[in-house]
């Protein structure tokens, strides 16, 4: 396989290993790198990386080049070491592993970037808890929807190392190694003390990591100053070992007696637990984190409790206590433990070879499943990214006649440049061919001939004339009509090129010639090389080949304009004789960073006899299944906008599903029969029945409902977002286009798996939820919003608007409240509450005025407080947080007016806040952000206030959420009454 890790943080080579101190995940990388090398994988890391090169068979490359090569390079496996950002970037990757080495900080930062994660690999039963929360439980923080995608892997250490540099214990020294905040203040200020008042002679040898190129925030430098106090005033008891790299640090720890960890830290694993282990010494440290798993029962002691407490003090004077003799040596039960240290790591495979042993079981076998089960998929993506002779090799292999038919049948578009195309292909391919011309200008020399072979219009051989003016340059055209079009460009701009319309003309052969965009083409893209190499290259002469990488294709079975889509490793693969040597370049296209890659490659090759083949098996194992994507729309009497809606996903669709209200009498059933549609007809009962109808029809993968009205913008974006594993669904910006006001956006799941279980609620504003959690309210998670949109025109006026409300909404509303609402979807009233607001906006943005006291638009805000207060103050429903946006719209536009809520004497005030803590002090560098929000009353605001001190205090974990006051729910003036929803919208789009 060939496998890449990418990385940040401190910087680190292959080496720095042997000749430095490191932290456990840089640690871990080398390691694991390295044993994954010897195990015959390609493996490549991009890292912080002082010294770039080879180490242990591993290729270290600088981190500057990771976004670039990440996309450009079909890794099998990409394994993004702590750093989420990697996982996130657009890529054709078999894999895409997230390995954590962190406790879970926020889920918010976390969840966005893990859109294409295939995998998330933690170090503990620990640490997938941290993540997760307790399996079968729900906690505030936690995302027990990742549990499924964690597989829990585990340090290592590498026992050779450790037996090569085992020292004798020394009489009475103890050792700490980590970081200095990690317990080392506990260890010096309490436990210390107390023991060399029973053992004088005890001596405490502490080390850690330096932090390069780290910031070290302030609040830290004041305790690594507090601790170099304490540890100065033990005196010749304590001993600052400074850094060391492994072969040092082993030394240190075989030959101490103990290791003391006192440690407060949430460990997710401890690699200096298991390498002390390893080496032979007894542990003592916390019961408590990811410790209680990686410290054998018999090769270590841990305390309850937390370092600060007394008791734990105590206990851990004593257990240091329980295992030396009176000459300071392990006793009996120490030497027992410093035997079962080594046994503990070998068993439960605490090794490096043994964790990639692991890994590479896990990876293969995740690629050969996903390939055995979706075989038919993978041919799709395959024609989809313009592979078709790869798909073509594999449905052989496979023994799959009906897709080898399909394939042999799929349509294919040859592009021919028109005469009116020139010009912009030559201004298009002009960054190309100078990038080209950089790439040879160092091996083309002045006795140098140049061939063009088959050339169209924009030929590169005239940029390569331009740059080297006295070289002999032959143009063979593609055919006798280019070749004309050729020789006039050549006598009217003075080119000084020679013009060959057939083949057979040409009888010398060539120090360069030049293949463009015909590789990729080719059945046979080894012979042919070979072939044309043969007929027109000199001995010693060289290749300059160019052929396109990627698609902007939205769907398989749109037609192919090319046989293969070669990646980096088929031209790695296509030149690997060692005989040759090659360059490549990659001329990125998009037109957009956020999608995968599309550009087209470069190769310069020189000395190659013969040209190697494709591992067309491998190429299909890391190929990510094609999603089949179903878009579904509710229609009557749409003939106005159909066209347009359809037209905007008819590339992105494998079907359109449409419900077509039978009562439809106008000629929509025509223009769906020209975009071969599916047409169910029914009839309207309300919005989630006929929604309804077409999840009962739908068939793929994935569910895209939309509505003649809108029209998708981005569509790609849809499509590069099917490709995820963790996520269920995708929010979509609904921008309602408003030419008389300012318009507005929504953010609606409009993407999601097609799962029978997810089913439209509500009679009008309906949304597709989870129904296998209950009848109402839960929505489908996880989801990501796109940064696509979709442009909603039904709104486009306020007569529009107005007419949809009253005549459309009314009833269906009443039906919503009493049919859904009164048995309990909260929902109902978010959307309610919109609708007040709605009508109120767009009266406040169309006039640009305040809204006036009394005024039907006051009654409507104040009917958002009211639905507010009597349905959500509670902060119980799981729509309190949409709920409290719309509640803090109405006070902003209440408040602006210089109106009341009905019985306050006041308009609602704004408070600008921000709160922020940091045990030790804050960073005077940290930049805290002011938050502004609106209250009601003083009461609100003082709850408030409460709730945001217990979220900073916990945060901080000084103390547990249940140790904290609960929060009181503000008392109001008078409990108002629920506003008649349906007679106040009435009124409200009436009003004129």
């Amino acid at each position: 396989m060939l496998i890449g890790f990418t990385t940040s943080g401190i910087p680190f080579d292959g080496n720095s290993i042997k000749t430095g101190s490191l932290g456990g995940s840089e640690t871990a990388l080398i390691s694991v790198s390295r044993e994954l090398a010897k195990r015959g994988h390609t493996v490549r890391v991009f890292c912080r990386c002082p010294n770039p090169g080879v180490y242990d068979g591993v290729e270290y490359y600088n981190l500057d080049i990771a976004n670039h090569q990440v996309a450009i390079t079909p890794f099998d496996v990409l394994v993004a070491s702590r750093w989420s950002d990697f996982v996130a970037i657009p890529s054709n990757i078999g894999l895409r592993v997230l390995w954590n080495h962190d406790v879970l900080v926020s889920e918010k930062d976390l969840m966005p970037r893990l859109w294409q994660t295939d995998l998330l690999m933690c170090l503990s039963d620990y640490h997938i808890d941290d993540y997760c929360g307790p399996e079968g439980e729900e906690v505030k923080g936690k995302i027990p929807c990742l549990r499924p995608f964690i597989w829990k892997t585990s340090n290592g250490v590498d026992l050779d190392v450790i037996e090569a540099n085992k020292r004798p214990k020394v009489p009475g020294k103890l050792i700490y190694t980590s970081r200095p905040e990690r317990g080392l203040y506990y260890l010096l200020h309490d436990i210390m003390p107390r023991l060399l008042e029973r053992r004088p002679r005890l001596r405490l040898h502490y080390c850690t990591y330096e932090l390069k190129g780290m910031e070290v925030p302030d609040s830290l430098k004041t305790l690594y100053a507090e601790i170099d106090r304490l540890a100065k005033g033990l005196g010749n008891s304590v001993v600052n070992m400074g850094s060391l790299g492994k072969a040092g640090l082993y030394s240190q720890m075989s030959s101490s007696q103990l290791m003391v960890y006192s440690t407060h830290f949430c460990e997710i694993s401890c690699l200096g637990a298991m390498e002390t282990q390893a080496a032979g010494t007894p542990i003592i440290s916390t019961d408590d984190f990811a410790l209680k798993e990686t410290i054998g029962p018999k090769s270590g002691i841990k305390i309850p409790g937390r370092p600060a407490n007394q008791d734990y003090v105590e206990k851990f004077v004593d257990a240091v206590d329980s295992l030396l003799d009176e000459n300071n040596e392990l006793n009996e039960r120490g030497k027992q433990m410093s035997e079962e240290g080594p046994k503990f790591i070998r068993e439960q495979g605490y090794t490096w070879d043994k964790v990639a042993e692991k890994w590479e079981r896990k990876f293969t076998e995740m690629l050969e499943t996903r390939y055995k089960e979706n075989k038919p998929a993978i041919i799709k993506e395959l024609l989809r990214s313009n592979d078709v002779q790869t798909a073509s090799l594999l449905a052989k292999k496979e023994g799959m006649q009906e897709w080898q038919r399909e394939i042999d049948s799929h349509e294919r578009i040859v592009k021919t440049l028109d005469i009116s195309e020139v010009s912009e292909k030559v201004k298009e391919y002009a960054p190309f061919y100078n990038k080209i011309i950089n790439l040879i200008a160092d091996v083309v020399q002045p006795n140098h001939t140049f061939l063009d072979y088959r050339c169209d219009d924009a030929a590169f051989g005239i940029t390569f004339k331009k740059a080297a003016s006295k070289l002999p340059v032959t143009l063979l055209a593609a055919n006798p009509e280019i070749a004309e079009r050729l020789e006039m460009y050549n006598q009217q701009l003075n080119i000084g090129v020679k013009i060959v319309a057939d083949q057979t003309e040409i009888k010398e052969k060539f120090d360069l010639v030049f293949i463009g965009d015909q590789l990729d083409k080719q059945i046979d893209p080894q012979g042919f090389l070979e072939r044309v190499s043969e007929k027109y290259l000199k001995e010693g002469g060289m290749l300059v080949v160019t052929c396109d990488y990627g698609t902007e294709k939205l769907k398989w079975n749109l037609p192919s304009t090319r046989l293969w889509n070669l990646s980096r490793e088929d031209i790695n693969e296509l030149l690997a004789d060692k005989e040759g040597e090659y360059r490549l370049l990659f001329h990125d296209t998009r037109p957009h960073q956020d999608i995968a890659p599309i550009g087209k490659w470069a190769f310069l090759a020189r000395g190659f006899k013969k040209f190697g083949k494709f591992n067309i098996l491998q190429k299909a194992k890391r190929t990510r299944p094609y999603q089949d994507l179903d878009v579904a729309m509710i229609v009557r009497n749409e003939e106005d906008w159909i066209s347009g809606a359809l037209k905007s996903v008819e590339n992105l669709a494998d079907r359109i599903i449409i419900a077509l209200d039978s009562s439809s009498n106008d000629a929509t059933r025509e223009i769906l029969k020209k975009f071969n549609c599916e047409v169910y007809e029914t009839e309207f009962e309300d919005f989630s029945q006929i929604r309804n109808v077409t999840r009962d029809h739908a068939k793929g993968d994935w569910f895209f409902w939309f509505d003649a009205d809108e029209r998708l913008v981005r569509p790609e974006l849809v499509r590069q977002f099917t490709n995820t594993q963790i996520y269920e669904g995708a929010a979509i910006a609904q921008r309602h286009l408003m030419i008389d006001i300012q318009g507005t956006h929504d953010l609606p799941v409009r993407l999601l798996k097609n799962r029978p279980h997810y089913r439209f609620t509500g009679a009008i504003h309906e949304h597709c939820e989870d129904t296998s959690k209950g009848l109402f309210d839960n929505p489908i998670f996880p989801t990501l919003e796109l940064e696509c949109d979709i442009a909603h025109y039904g709104y486009l006026n306020e007569t529009a608007r107005r007419k949809k409300c009253s005549y459309r909404n009314m009833s269906l509303l009443r039906k919503d409240i009493m049919e859904n609402a009164s048995r309990g979807r909260m929902l109902t009233w978010v959307l309610v509450m919109r609708d007040y607001l709605n009508i109120c906006k767009w009266e406040y943005w169309k006039e640009r005025k305040l809204i006036q006291k009394d005024s039907i638009m006051h009654t409507l805000i104040n009917a958002v407080i009211s639905t507010y207060l009597v349905k959500f103050a509670d902060k119980v429903s799981r729509y309190t947080v949409l709920a409290d946006g719309l509640y803090q719209e109405a006070l902003m536009i209440l408040g602006r007016s210089g109106l009341c809520y009905e019985g306050y004497p006041h308009p609602p005030f704004e408070v600008d806040l921000g709160l922020a803590g940091s045990v030790g002090g804050i960073d005077p560098k940290a930049d805290i952000t002011p938050k502004r929000r609106w209250f009601l009353d003083t009461a609100e605001f003082t709850a408030f206030l409460q709730e945001k001190g217990i979220e900073l205090v916990t945060g901080l974990k000084l103390c547990n959420e249940d140790e904290c006051p609960k929060v009181s729910i503000p008392t109001f003036k008078a409990t108002p009454e629920l506003p008649d929803a349906a007679r106040l919208l009435r009124l409200g789009v009436a009003y004129k």
